[in-house]
């Protein structure tokens, strides 16, 4: 095989416009061409093969393409994969793709030639296009602010939480906490995770507010409490997030425990911290980008 080829995959629930745009794409010998008529269909070959270019429509059944290509891009496999959305519906999905690179749209009814020309565009796109910078997202941060202010002021009857200046964390700072709960977060603006720090004794204070009851120590059945506690504050924070418009994907809180476990950066993360205070002692929210 003298030249690589180029893997596109189509995505339409509509068979006649799949068949046409399948074998549009097709025609040339460098090309290979899946399609899927499905978003689970399209997002299991995402899983496993890495495409050139996805070419998708917006309208689909149990989904939108928009949502579709955020858990493609999800993948590392597909993180920068070039989109073309196809759709009657341009103003709607433009309103929802302005900062998202790499991405063109085509109204329907759409020319055949055009088409051609702007996957040519897009399968020509220079290799070397600038990485992707870690990026937060506030809209998200601000929810889990609130949420997490709100939870410890239900649970211990705490009147006043402040919030400390952010910072960016450095490469050779570290955040030590006793007890932390990691939640993965992925949209097209934000992927990496929110992870919310007590030291001990905010926690015990946290806990000891919540049973109802002085919790002196650490133990295994308090423990059980941290997993509660952080999955109110998940579930508020996204609920806030939907009523806005931005609906997030289920993650499960995972938990770290260890007196002075460290959280630092890794190679190609960034660390955003939010120092917290409250009557019951200091905690920290970090956004982690990767």
């Amino acid at each position: 095989m003298s030249e690589q080829f180029k893997q596109i995959l189509v995505i339409d629930d509509e068979k006649e416009i799949a068949l046409i745009v399948t074998e549009l794409l097709a025609s040339s010998e460098n090309r290979r061409v899946l399609n899927a008529s499905t978003p689970s269909e399209a997002y299991m070959r995402s899983i496993s093969v890495h495409f050139d270019l996805i070419v998708t429509d917006f309208r689909m059944p149990k989904t939108d393409g928009v949502d579709l290509v955020k858990s493609i891009r999800s993948q590392k496999l597909n993180s920068d994969t070039p989109v073309i959305f196809i759709s009657g519906f341009p103003q709607e999905v433009e309103a929802r793709v302005s900062q998202i690179p790499d991405v063109e749209i085509l109204a329907k009814p759409f020319s055949l030639d055009i088409l051609s020309d702007l996957a040519e565009k897009m399968l020509n796109l220079p290799k070397n296009r600038p990485a992707k910078k870690p990026q937060f997202d506030i809209q998200i941060l601000n929810a889990f602010i609130k949420s997490a202010h709100s939870t410890i002021q239900q649970l211990t009857g705490a009147q006043e939480i402040s919030t400390g200046k952010p910072f960016i964390q450095k490469k050779d700072e570290v955040t030590k906490a006793d007890i932390t709960a990691i939640i993965s977060i992925q949209t097209l603006k934000f992927s990496g995770y929110i992870a919310l720090s007590f030291p001990e004794v905010t926690f015990l204070k946290l806990v000891s507010g919540m049973l109802k009851k002085e919790q002196p120590s650490i133990d295994e059945e308090n423990l059980k409490c941290a997993g509660a506690i952080v999955s109110l504050i998940n579930g508020q924070a996204r609920a806030a997030l939907a009523d806005q418009g931005l609906s997030l994907a289920e993650a499960t809180p995972q938990i770290i425990t260890g007196r002075d476990h460290r959280l630092h950066n890794s190679e190609n993360s960034m660390t955003l911290v939010v120092p917290g205070q409250a009557a019951i002692g200091d905690f920290t929210l970090l956004a982690i980008a990767n």
